[in-house]
């Protein structure tokens, strides 16, 4: 008896020759034929009788094929024509200067073609899509149509398929637990795949690959919740937060905090006061006021006699960091230290921080050194987390023993990937920019229209503002892509007379790039020509223009991220998109930005075109691979997945067969060493 484990050459009608070409898609068993799903479908349920076709319409017509031929034009344009007949009448299927397709055409078979309907001397029928049937799929209401390598054609694929769900229904084992499938009115797995690769209608295909979509993705929640379990298993710094402590902590505060903000540190309240170490991500745009709620996390460590840390990637941002926390503490008995590795007296504030008598200590990569000792360091605050790698978070961590965590973001996150990449953090939005925020304009320009960009920034730089220029290198690429080096050349020529211009890039020393900031901030000179150096942690209020070159080869995501350095005041703020916008879909694409300031709708977007890569990083490894489901557009199944892997993993959910049964079924697809994420 067939099972699905066995090698694909078994199945009636395969063998060892169509077995290797098979292999070349990735199909070896009959699991990963019956799991090798249609990329599209052609859809037959209103095909039109051959009698009854309306001249100038779209249709399709399924039809045996009588005769096959090969008609020659003047102007050397081949068409091939099949004349078809479906019991009502014949029409002829042409093909236009596609001579390959006369070798698919074999007299005797069915076809279905979908086009539209002609009278050129004979009713005759555009051919925009066609596939090849099986005599028994002739009255398929809808066919799938396959990815495929050379050698396998459709037909032969579809005929294995239904071949082996005959052969190994039966042993199909049904992997989620009764009550699951009613919850979700999901189909059994058998059902579903026969739902996927032969449905009767469009109803049965949404249900089938909602079922494998929802399989997919719990097998990636099982995985985040374990992990997180894992987590919340280990025991935290477990800190008190009374009403005393959050007066004395809100006197300090010398504004009123947005709803999102009272929000996220509701949130982080409970977690540390939970017996379990905290590993929450907050994340909002630039000048959401993200610091000011980690503030409050660490003057509750310190209220709880322990000690606090936030690690910064830049200098500048960890200056700024501190700066601010001294402005707001001032008055107190708290120590606040910052520690970079232009720091002098090193030794002095080491000690000092060992002993204790450091409360909060800011600083940069310089943190997680082995000489840094911490003698009761209870939460660590990790600001812009995607700029450092997961060795160096842990090096940070590991001063203590499981302090709580906070790593904040300016890049938002979108909620699909929250869920799954970041599914074993808690997380915490600021969606909401504080009173007096004026969100900057964007506009787009092509190259042609440069000219207009620059005498924009010459217009603001008489009123005494400033301008970024951002370019995404440090040489030319190409004769259309210059380099931040020639644009700083150009800039300065033609804004003189208008204001001094300096240039800032990754080979300009940390010393000196850290004046120059300064120097900027502090309005000593009009216009920063810089590639994306700046895109962490400088806070110009005074910049009120944003001009990027090439934005083209930037994603949505950094490009918002880069808006965010200006807009952080009251005054009017404008982000000039200069590049080669020639396709619609560049357009579109840049669009998004013009549209909306909103970084959690446009990092949506930014996911759904390019992919989740650029999210995921190091964060990506362990997870599984997603063949099927697809993040944005499959959110609500993954919502509900997230639901059901979490009370799964839960002690006494599930009884002792489905446990055997749902631990065979995570074995089968991610391994032994997975053998232990179903308690």
């Amino acid at each position: 008896m067939l099972s699905t484990e066995d090698e694909v050459r078994y199945i009636k009608g395969v063998g060892p020759v169509r077995a290797k070409q098979l292999a070349a898609l990735g199909i070896r068993t009959v699991s990963d034929l019956l799991f090798h799903t249609p990329s599209r479908y052609v859809d037959r349920s209103n095909r039109t009788e051959i009698a009854k076709l309306r001249l100038g319409e779209r249709q399709t017509v399924v039809g045996r094929i009588t005769s096959v031929k090969v008609v020659p034009t003047r102007s050397r344009l081949h068409i091939v024509s099949a004349t078809l007949e479906d019991g009502t009448g014949n029409i002829d299927a042409v093909w236009f200067n596609q001579p390959y397709v006369v070798d698919k055409l074999i007299e005797g078979s069915f076809i279905s073609v979908t086009g539209k309907v002609r009278f050129y001397k004979k009713l005759q029928i555009a051919v925009e899509e066609y596939g090849p049937l099986a005599c028994d799929e002739s009255n398929d209401k809808m066919v799938g149509v396959y990815p495929l390598k050379e050698g396998i054609g459709q037909k032969f694929l579809r005929r294995v398929i239904r071949q082996a769900l005959i052969d190994v229904r039966p042993q199909i084992v049904e992997h989620l637990p009764e009550r699951i499938l009613k919850k979700r009115n999901l189909p059994t797995l058998a059902d579903a795949l026969r739902m996927v690769h032969f449905p009767e209608n469009e109803e049965e295909k949404r249900l089938g690959l909602r079922r494998l979509k929802y399989d997919e993705l719990l097998l990636l929640q099982l995985v985040v919740a374990s992990r997180r379990k894992k987590a919340r298993d280990k025991p935290g710094v477990q800190l008190k937060v009374t009403p005393e402590i959050e007066r004395r902590i809100f006197a300090r505060i010398p504004f009123a905090l947005t709803s999102a903000q009272k929000r996220a540190i509701a949130e982080i309240r409970r977690d540390l006061e939970a017996p379990y170490p905290m590993n929450r991500l907050l994340q909002g745009d630039v000048g959401c006021g993200k610091t000011v709620v980690a503030l409050y996390a660490m003057l509750v460590a310190v209220a709880n006699h322990a000690q606090a840390a936030i690690m910064a990637p830049t200098e500048i941002l960890a200056e700024q960091h501190y700066l601010l926390f001294r402005r707001l503490l001032e008055g107190s008995r708290l120590k606040i230290e910052c520690l970079t590795a232009s720091t002098p007296n090193k030794e002095k504030l080491l000690k000092m921080t060992a002993q204790g008598d450091v409360h909060i200590l800011v600083g940069t990569h310089a943190l997680f050194s082995k000489p840094v000792v911490f003698k009761n360091l209870a939460l660590v605050v990790i600001d812009e987390q995607q700029k450092f790698g997961v060795e160096q978070r842990l090096k940070l961590l590991n001063k203590a023993q499981a302090p709580n965590l906070l790593v904040m973001t300016a890049t938002p996150i979108p909620r699909s990937l929250a869920l799954t990449v970041f599914g074993d953090t808690d997380v915490s939005l600021i969606q909401e920019m504080p009173p007096g925020r004026i969100p900057p304009k964007t506009r787009f320009l092509q190259k042609s229209e440069f000219d207009e960009a620059v005498e924009f920034v010459r217009q603001r730089l008489q009123k005494g503002e400033q301008t970024f220029v951002v370019c995404p290198s440090i040489e030319d690429i190409d004769e259309n892509q210059r380099g931040v080096i020639s644009a700083f050349k150009d800039w300065k020529d033609k804004l003189k007379g208008y204001g001094s211009v300096e240039l800032l890039h990754g080979r300009v020393n940390a010393e000196e790039r850290d004046l120059l900031m300064r120097k900027f901030r502090a309005g000593r000179f009009s216009v920063l020509v810089a590639t994306t150096v700046i895109e962490v942690g400088l806070d110009v209020p005074n910049a009120t223009v944003m001009v990027i070159e090439n934005a083209q080869r930037f994603g949505l995501a950094q490009l918002q991220q880069l808006r965010g350095r200006i807009g952080r005041s009251s005054k009017p703020s404008w982000c000039i998109l200069v590049g080669d916008f020639n396709t619609e879909e560049a357009q579109k694409r840049i669009r998004v930005l013009v549209d909306t300031n909103d970084g959690f709708k446009i990092a949506e977007e930014d996911l759904r075109m390019r992919g989740p890569g650029e999210f995921l990083g190091e964060r990506q490894s362990g997870l599984p691979d997603l063949k099927i489901a697809n993040l944005v557009d499959d959110y609500p199944i993954l919502v509900e997945a997230q639901e059901d892997a979490r009370q799964m993993l839960s002690d006494g959910e599930m009884n002792e067969n489905e446990t055997k049964i749902l631990r065979g079924w995570v074995i089968e697809k991610l391994g032994t060493r997975w053998r232990f994420l179903v308690p």
